[in-house]
């Protein structure tokens, strides 16, 4: 990012605007900067205050390397609305890999996300055979949320299949299939992906741990961010209530601002490898 690039992100950072006369790969890089700043500003103030925090926590983003290496700027896929009716009423679900194998043999995450609650599920796996997609199906979704009335995947073999057609038919679930004309129908689980795979990156790097002992932490971290979309943290739409962190743990008496401690270092570890609202 360039001089002028940085000064106009400070001049239009409290109106979360991009200036006019940038071009569009410009203005792309500039919001999600300005993204990743407030949903990290949005989460801290939950816990935290103290003057200037703000500006603190957008200097604190600009100058971390590990952001900045990982930082995604790819194409923003365009949102297509679907309406839904209740929690897990539709689940979209979606598959990453190949990935380096690990020493437990897992090559795959597959990925399913609720499209009301926003409610993330993610598994390290060692292939893609329809055997293991039903597997996750019944185990993660049906026994754990309920059986969705939908189930959106696109058409590759995993998903299309016998196996899934027997399984949806037994408990009376439409799969329903994206269009191979427009397969960002379900890109609301494909961003998650994207996010899922640059979180779990960013971690390797810091804690040297194989990908697949992170997709769970990475999972709760989404979970307990408040998304731009719904305005609430998946937890809560699920649960009523906000997860309890290990830094309330800590701080019992959060509440008093003369009992904060800032540890946005390590608030941000947790919370900033997460999805930048595309």
């Amino acid at each position: 990012m360039n001089e002028q690039t940085y000064r106009d992100l400070v001049q239009y950072l409290d109106a979360l605007t991009v200036p006019d006369h940038y071009n569009s790969t410009q203005k792309q890089i500039a919001t999600q900067m300005l993204r990743r700043i407030d949903a990290v500003f949005e989460k801290v103030k939950e816990r935290y205050y103290w003057p200037q925090m703000f500006e603190d926590i957008r200097n604190y983003i600009n100058t971390c390397d590990t952001c900045q290496r990982r930082g995604s700027q790819q194409r923003v896929e365009p949102l297509i609305p679907i309406k839904v009716k209740s929690p897990f009423y539709r689940i979209g679900i979606d598959i990453k890999g190949p990935l380096p194998r690990t020493e437990q043999g897992n090559r795959y995450i597959i990925v399913a996300m609720d499209y009301f609650t926003k409610w993330p599920e993610a598994k390290a796996i060692e292939n893609i055979r329809a055997e293991t997609v039903a597997k996750f199906i019944y185990e993660e979704i049906i026994c754990r949320h309920g059986v969705p009335q939908e189930i959106l995947s696109d058409r590759g073999t995993s998903f299309v299949n016998q196996i899934i057609d027997k399984l949806c038919e037994n408990y009376q679930t439409k799969h329903r299939l994206t269009s191979p004309y427009r397969p960002q129908t379900n890109g609301m689980v494909e961003r998650f992906n994207r996010t899922l795979g640059e979180c779990i990156a960013k971690l390797v790097n810091s804690e040297n741990k194989e990908w697949d002992q992170l997709v769970d932490a990475t999972l709760f971290a989404y979970r307990t961010k408040k998304h731009s979309t719904t305005g609430f943290t998946p937890f809560y739409l699920v649960y009523g209530r906000q997860a309890t962190l290990p830094i309330d743990l800590k701080l019992p008496n959060i509440q008093e601002k003369d009992e904060q401690n800032p540890l946005l270092a390590r608030l941000y570890q947790l919370i900033e490898n997460l999805e930048t609202d595309r």
